[in-house]
């Protein structure tokens, strides 16, 4: 008994050296798997969000081959609560139309609703209520990103300006530009692989939650939304020929909802592309 407990007595334990050494391994081995975890993560969130491009992109061709050829309308036209779980349309004059999707009435300038903020109910009801949905299978999920960082809202894309989508009607120079530039049909856009549908801008409207279209100024080369920020530095897009692609960005930019920024040089490479993928290569601005 007592050559036993000899024996274990003089085996040697770890000293503190040796276990600092092994910590500081996995430390390091931690240091450089994270991040190759984290790339994964974002690819696959891409990934989601790229067929989600695909699949709303198949309900617009849907839509408007039962439509005549017709292009959904890109804005958001407002909704009303009328019950405990009820919503009915409001159009206006610059909503006159049943749109992709409803977004609540205003309050207080661009303040949402409580009874949307804090019920998800009614936030995916404004998608329900669209005119898209029924042709999108009824997945709600492919309305919202995987990366999407406003968790109060289930929508995360929008539809260029260009098609058929809200333009102001305040009589203004740019405005009867805009009216003129934009496609209510689908026989009337020309070059289509290169003219923008949906965009992805995740959760950048959590500061704007009634975002309406994508789009920039016409007649000047102005941002009316920045690129969005979503995927590492940029985003997904969807075309009207029907594919779906990834941009990345020149610059970088902070998420958020920008409106009537500074002008944007000639020769800024973000603009020039985005530009033209909303209005074309023959609009003023250019």
């Amino acid at each position: 008994m007592k050559k036993e407990y000899r024996k274990i007595m003089n085996k040697k334990a770890f000293t503190l050296v040796e276990l600092l050494v092994v910590i500081s391994i996995i430390a390091m081995l931690l240091a450089v798997l994270i991040p190759a975890l984290n790339k994964a993560r974002d690819v696959a969130k891409q990934s989601v969000c790229m067929n989600n491009n695909r699949q709303l992109m198949l309900g617009w061709s849907l839509y408007c081959n039962a439509n005549n050829d017709k292009l959904v309308f890109a804005g958001t036209s407002r909704v009303k609560r009328t019950g405990l779980k009820t919503l009915t349309w409001a159009l206006t004059d610059g909503h006159p139309e049943i749109s992709w999707v409803a977004c609540p009435q205003y309050v207080g300038g661009d303040q949402a609703p409580d009874w949307y903020l804090k019920d998800t109910f009614f936030q995916d009801e404004c998608v329900k209520m669209g005119t898209l949905y029924p042709y999108t299978s009824k997945a709600i999920k492919a309305y919202r990103c995987p990366a999407a960082t406003a968790k109060d809202n289930s929508r995360s894309y929008a539809i260029s300006s260009a098609m058929n989508g809200y333009v102001y009607s305040d009589g203004s120079n740019e405005a009867i530009k805009k009216a003129a530039a934009r496609f209510e049909k689908i026989a009337q856009i020309k070059g289509t692989s290169d003219r923008l549908v949906l965009i992805c801008q995740g959760g950048v409207f959590a500061e704007n939650f009634g975002f309406e279209c994508y789009s920039s100024f016409y007649t000047t080369r102005n941002w009316r939304d920045i690129p969005p920020v979503i995927h590492g530095k940029g985003t997904t897009l969807s075309f009207a020929d029907g594919h779906s692609d990834y941009w990345k960005w020149e610059k970088n930019y902070i998420r958020g909802y920008a409106y009537d920024r500074e002008t944007v040089p000639a020769g800024d490479k973000d603009f020039n592309r985005l530009f033209n993928a909303i209005w074309g290569t023959n609009a003023p601005s250019n």
